[in-house]
């Protein structure tokens, strides 16, 4: 048999992997390992700000119309209400750390009031 008459397989889906790595006082982490080509897209808009830290290679985040690109050991902080991807766009795997912090608290003294409609 030779390897001209094996079928074609399609090229294999990029993975992802994730594991939650924090989850107190409102504070939430989750620790990402993206294939080369992977994309992970964060499932909701966060109630906080989020912070992304690349800890290998190198991504871009989708964000809105803007595109960041990380190189590792650098941070992009994303406002609250953001939607955003990550995208390994490189040969090797890598390392990206989310990290979601708590919505704001009225600062001391603030009353927070409602409204009724």
């Amino acid at each position: 048999m030779t390897t001209s008459s094996l079928p074609h397989l399609p090229d294999p889906t990029p993975w992802t992997l994730t594991k939650n790595v924090l989850d107190e006082a409102g504070l939430t982490g989750e620790l990402h390992l993206l294939a080369p080509g992977a994309r992970h897209a964060c499932e909701r808009p966060a109630s906080g700000d989020r912070l992304v830290f690349v800890a290998a290679g190198s991504v871009t985040i989708e964000s809105g119309r803007k595109n960041y690109i990380l190189q590792p050991d650098t941070t992009l902080r994303l406002p609250a209400g953001a939607v955003c991807a990550v995208r390994n766009h490189e040969s090797t795997p890598a390392k990206v750390l989310v990290v979601e912090l708590p919505p704001p608290r009225p600062a001391r003294g603030e009353s927070l009031v409602m409204l009724r409609g």
